[in-house]
């Protein structure tokens, strides 16, 4: 009996054991977060596995994120993606932290001073893969295993001093004056053994030698450089992330590269990760995009979804780049823009001179009039009017007129202080100021003789629009200078015949309401005009050709 009984009591102990743990297996897996190969099985996405989804489905997964788990498979899902995202944010800023420590330890060193050995960089090139990993030194400290990127640079077939390279997030600094960066790039590394990393800054280097209109070329290689660079990257665009991809965008619009397949594996890479991108990443990606003339619409899109989205996130530098961005693609997005300008808004004292005169040129040129914001830009600009350029001085009134927009203490100032600038104007600047005055019926009269003082010597090299622009702004106002008039129609006569209709009907309407009748201007303009009959309305017809309508364009 009592080895029954002992047997019994055993039994009875074990009993529990393998329900309990059976009951409990669900729930370990449950709030697992640590297997990404682990398949979603629920959904659409069922049969794709964590990362899969993270990686294809950015949406869906920001969409899972904020909602309230109502299944062991959703709740172990959603603890995935929110500890997946943690440990991005974190990697990002140690990642920050070293590199501006990096640099700064940089530039408290002589340029010209050979690498620390604490980094064991191999002499005059890149260390490889291999080489890298049987390297603690190197390949613990994260992003700056390229100590010298490029080994040698050549300038007249002779080669210069090595040279401790910034990072690419110095992409806005100018290089140094003691680093000669020459025509030839010499890199005895193969590009296709770099690391993304190494990849993306050795891109971002042939893109500054472009921008400089330098040759980009390999000395050890017949091939093209930047060819072989673009071919790469193409190859290989899912290896990058989101501020690798943002510096491939401004690289490759720099160097106006025509890789459509490129162009297309990068917008598809961006649409992916577009939701991991930050504030400064999206506005440099719509720039560079805009400046390389690519509109594609998926990736606009995506970037119109997040920059709403994050809009208070947004410094003022990235606000007016993205809607100059979009205004140069003639992206016209009014949610984006209403949400740029109410956020600029609330931040319009932090904003330059150029940033206040790209935003409401971004705004003029889509034709969106938001009076609150301009109002706030004209009363931000009036007290550092000073600090306006020449450029930004036009492009500020320009947009004003455009959309209708008096604000009269504004454009006091900017006469004011384009007198005293008058002669940084070129000619497109001369003719928009002048034009935007006329169009608000304002007259100042220093203003239009400072122009006319400017713009008469330089006549020939204005283009025809220009031309018309600046002589149908003198005769609105009234300005009846008769050796303005000659002059110009002496210099305009010659070229007259390239004239568009629009142009050729304001040049008329200038000089017939200012009653001046050369025929010198006139004649050839009816047989340019007789060509776009078709296309010219009746009234600008008889302007053009009688100078007898009062017709303005």
């Amino acid at each position: 009996m009592k080895l029954v009984a002992a047997s019994a009591r055993q039994c009875a102990s074990l009993r529990p054991v393998f329900p309990v743990e059976f009951w409990r297996l669900p729930l370990l897996r449950a709030f697992s977060t640590q297997i990404d190969h682990h398949r979603v099985g629920f959904g659409r996405y069922c049969d794709l596995t964590y990362a899969q989804v993270l990686e294809r489905h950015p949406s869906y997964c920001d969409w899972i994120s904020g909602q309230t788990p109502t299944s062991p498979d959703f709740h172990r899902l959603r603890a995935y993606i929110q500890q997946q995202n943690q440990q991005q944010q974190q990697q990002q800023q140690t990642s920050k932290r070293q590199q501006q420590a990096y640099i700064q330890q940089c530039r408290s060193q002589q340029l010209d001073q050979r690498p620390s050995s604490r980094f064991a960089f191999a002499r005059g090139r890149l260390l490889s893969r291999k080489e890298r990993c049987n390297n603690p030194g190197v390949a613990n400290y994260p992003g700056f295993a390229y100590k010298p990127l490029l080994d040698r640079l050549s300038t007249s077939g002779q080669e210069v001093c090595q040279t401790a390279l910034p990072a690419p997030k110095l992409l806005g600094s100018r290089p140094s004056s003691k680093t000669n960066l020459g025509q030839n790039i010499a890199i005895k590394q193969p590009v296709h053994d770099l690391g993304a990393f190494d990849l993306v800054v050795l891109v971002t280097q042939a893109a500054k030698v472009r921008k400089r209109g330098e040759r980009v070329a390999s000395r050890e290689s017949s091939s093209n450089l930047e060819e072989e660079l673009t071919t790469t990257c193409a190859q290989r665009m899912e290896e990058f992330n989101s501020d690798q991809l943002s510096i491939l965008a401004w690289a490759f619009s720099t160097m106006r590269s025509k890789n459509l397949p490129m162009w297309r594996k990068l917008s598809v890479a961006v649409s992916r990760s577009i939701c991991r991108f930050n504030t400064g990443q999206l506005a440099n990606l719509a720039v560079s995009l805009a400046k390389a003339g690519k509109d594609d619409r998926d990736v606009f899109a995506a970037v119109t979804a997040a920059s709403v989205k994050h809009i208070q996130d947004f410094s003022e530098k990235d606000l007016a780049n993205t809607a100059w961005a979009f205004a140069a693609v003639g992206r016209n997005d009014h949610e984006l823009f209403e949400a740029i300008a109410k956020a600029a808004v609330l931040r319009i004292a932090e904003f330059i001179p150029q940033g206040l005169a790209n935003i409401v040129w971004a705004f003029a040129t889509l034709g969106m009039i938001d009076e609150e914001l301009f109002k706030a830009v004209a009363s931000a600009a009036c007290p550092m009017i000073g600090d306006f350029n020449a450029q930004n001085l036009s492009n500020s009134v320009w947009a004003f007129a455009k959309l209708g927009l008096d604000e009269h203490v504004f454009f006091e100032a900017v006469a004011a202080a384009s007198l005293t600038t008058i002669g940084e104007f070129n000619e497109q600047n001369l003719a928009n100021t002048v034009w935007a005055f006329a169009k608000l019926g304002v007259h100042h009269a220093q203003l239009f003789d400072s122009v006319a003082a400017a713009a008469l010597p330089r006549l020939r090299n204005f283009k025809a629009q220009e031309l018309a622009s600046i002589v149908w702004a003198f005769a609105k106002v009234g300005r009846i200078d008769g050796e303005f008039f000659d002059v110009f129609a002496t210099v305009a006569s010659p070229q007259i015949c390239n004239f568009k209709p629009p142009e050729l009907s304001i040049t008329s309407w200038a000089f017939a309401t200012v009653g001046r009748n050369n025929t010198d201007i006139r004649g050839p303009g009816r047989s340019s005009v007789a060509a776009d009959l078709q296309f010219y309305p009746t009234r600008a017809i008889q302007c053009c050709l009688g100078f007898c309508e009062d017709w303005q364009d």
